[in-house]
């Protein structure tokens, strides 16, 4: 019992001097990378963990395929821009306001369609995410198709920033607050009731779990967490339009993705999954695009996706604790 108890302890610091290291060195990273490319691949990164961590609440953590996810992230967007384009207001006032607007609609749309049983809640989501995105097109006070440009005016008041590393410790900031709500989560009584619901939901209600409130509350939370990428997004890109979050759902379906790869219903899965991901899309959108007939990009990320469900069908996660029992096993062996 003793040295089940010095083993666990000695696990918990390992993991605590992995995570000082890894933040060290994203904090020095813009100091030693003196590339706005390689910056900005770092800063999407880390917007799609921040997003890949609110979805997997409910996706990962209650099995809840949700498609609408799109419309919590140009809530954000919409918000900071309008405040600073329409009146004056300081974008930062967007990390207050635009997780309760958020929360608010993913309670909305999740109180009376989580009661839906396997697919009928994922197209729910699609089709709500389709309509928000037809209402903004036509919307005059969010200039409809047009969008909102937002203009150029560098200053911290702003939150716009003449490089992309002012942008990069913003969003790494994020990423630690974001992760760090989803450990809590994962490790208190609202993590392991969603983890139950989502073994057997029908066990769970019968020993007293409220299914449906729970379901909410994730729902919630995670439409909250995922308005938070939205704001880096239209102060990064200085320019806010419906097409980028809603159209073809193409932004749901890549920040459920990066889950997937990663790992449904872990804390780590979402920070893999985009890890990997991101720079490959992005590098090979960047450098493949111009060949002849175009698609590279779209081909290479396939093949990742289908390799890594072939293989390793739970998720990047899989694969890294496999790979660490199988370490482990070695170690005992020599020592024997």
């Amino acid at each position: 019992m003793l040295n089940q108890i010095l083993e666990e302890i000695r696990k918990k610091k390992m993991w605590a001097l992995f995570t000082v290291f890894v933040l060290s060195v994203s904090v020095v990273i813009p100091f030693i990378i003196d590339n706005d490319f390689i910056i900005a691949i770092f800063l999407w990164t880390f917007v799609y963990i921040v997003l890949g961590s609110a979805w997997n609440l409910v996706g990962g953590y209650t099995g809840q395929i949700a498609l609408s996810h799109g419309v919590f992230v140009a809530v954000g967007a919409y918000t900071s821009a309008i405040l600073w384009v329409y009146y004056g207001i300081t974008p930062w006032l967007a990390f207050i306001i635009a997780p309760i607007i958020a929360g608010c609609i993913g309670f909305a749309i999740s109180y009376p369609t989580l009661r839906l049983k396997g697919s009928y809640f994922a197209m729910t989501t699609l089709v709500f995410g389709f309509i928000v995105w037809k209402i903004l097109l036509q919307w005059d006070y969010v200039r409809a198709s047009v969008g909102i440009n937002i203009p150029w005016i560098p200053s911290f008041s702003s939150m716009i920033f003449a490089t992309p590393r002012g942008y990069y410790y913003v969003s790494l900031v994020l990423v630690i607050g974001v992760v760090a709500i989803i450990y809590v989560i994962d490790r208190s009584k609202l993590g392991t009731y969603l983890k139950a619901i989502k073994q057997d939901d029908v066990a769970a209600e019968n020993r007293g779990i409220d299914v449906h409130k729970y379901k909410v509350y994730a729902m919630t939370i995670s439409a909250a967490l995922s308005s938070l990428g939205g704001i880096i997004w239209a102060q990064y890109v200085l320019y806010v339009d419906p097409n980028p979050f809603m159209e073809s759902a193409t932004m749901s379906l890549r920040i459920a993705l990066v889950v997937i790869v990663g790992g449904l219903g872990t804390v780590l899965g979402p920070i893999l999954g985009s890890s990997l991901m991101i720079p490959v899309e992005l590098y090979s959108r960047t450098y493949l695009s111009g060949w002849e007939r175009g698609g590279y990009s779209l081909l290479i990320y396939g093949i990742i996706i289908i390799v890594l469900a072939m293989y390793w069908p739970k998720g990047l996660v899989d694969a890294f604790n496999k790979i660490k029992r199988r370490v482990r096993g070695e170690t005992h062996g020599k020592a024997k």
